[in-house]
C-alpha cells in the first residue's frame, strides 16, 4: 500500500511555504503565505486519520489518535515554542531560523516517504462511495465540530500568547530580552507535558468505556469535560 493521501507531498508543501514565509518581504506576503500553510496543514489531519483507522481494530482507535495528537502535536508546538526561541538566543533571526524548520520538515516528509503505508499489506483498496448528506441533519456531528472548534481556538490562543506573555513579564521584571524569550519558550513545555499525556489517556478511557458498551456515557463524559476545559480556558 502506498502512503497516507498525499503525506509526502504535504510535508513538502509545509517545507515549501516555511521557506515562502521566511522570505517574505511584505506583510501581505507574509499573510499569503501563512494561508497556504494553514491548507496545507489541514489535510494532514485528515489523510492520517484515515491511515490510523485503517491500522487500528475500532476498540484502539481513540487511543491510537490520542497518541497521534498528542506525540505529534507535543513534537511540533514544542519545536516552535522551544526550538524557535532557542535559535533566536543563538542569534539566528527569524528567518534563518524559519528556513532552519522548513528544513526539519522536509527531512521529515522523506522519513514519511521511506517507513510511513497507508494501510497494512493485503488491506483492500479504499471504494470511492457518494456524499451521505444525512449526516448533515446529525446533532452528533455538529456538536463535535462545535467542542472541536472551541478547542482548536483555545489551543491556537493559548499556546502562542503563554510564552509571550511569559517573556514580557520577564523583560519587566528586568531579564535581557533573548534570555526571557527562551524562558517563555520553556515555560511552555508545561502545558505539552500534559498534552503529551492527557490526550492519549483520554483516548484509551474513552476505549474502554466503548468497548464495555458505554457508548453514549463516553460520549457525554467527554463532552462535559470538555465543556469545563473549554470555561477554564
Amino acid at each position: 500500500m502506498g502512503q497516507p493521501e498525499g503525506g509526502l507531498g504535504r510535508h513538502f508543501r509545509h517545507s515549501h511555504h516555511a521557506l515562502g514565509f521566511s522570505t517574505s518581504g511584505s506583510a501581505n506576503a507574509l499573510s499569503f503565505w501563512r494561508i497556504l500553510n494553514g491548507i496545507a496543514a489541514a489535510g494532514v489531519y485528515v489523510s492520517m486519520s484515515g491511515a490510523i483507522s485503517r491500522w487500528f481494530p475500532p476498540k484502539e482507535r481513540a487511543f491510537s489518535n490520542g497518541l497521534f495528537a498528542a506525540v505529534g502535536g507535543t513534537v511540533g508546538e514544542g519545536t516552535s515554542t522551544v526550538i524557535l526561541p532557542a535559535l533566536v538566543a543563538m542569534s539566528f533571526t527569524w528567518r534563518s531560523s524559519t528556513a532552519v524548520l522548513a528544513a526539519i520538515i522536509a527531512g521529515v516528509g522523506v522519513v514519511c516517504a521511506i517507513f510511513l503505508r497507508s494501510a497494512p499489506p493485503g488491506y483492500p483498496d479504499a471504494e470511492r462511495k457518494p456524499f451521505d448528506w444525512s449526516i448533515v441533519r446529525d446533532l452528533n456531528l455538529w456538536g463535535y465540530t462545535a467542542i472541536y472548534s472551541g478547542s482548536i481556538i483555545a489551543i491556537r490562543v493559548l499556546v502562542p500568547w503563554l510564552p509571550i506573555y511569559a517573556a514580557d513579564i520577564y523583560v519587566s521584571h528586568g531579564m535581557d530580552p533573548k534570555r526571557a524569550v527562551l524562558t517563555g519558550g520553556i515555560l511552555s513545555t508545561f502545558y505539552l507535558a500534559g498534552r503529551l499525556i492527557g490526550v492519549p489517556v483520554a483516548g484509551f478511557m474513552s476505549d474502554r468505556l466503548i468497548t464495555h458498551g458505554h457508548f453514549a456515557e463516553s460520549r457525554l463524559r467527554w463532552r462535559f469535560f470538555s465543556s469545563r476545559l473549554r470555561c477554564c480556558a
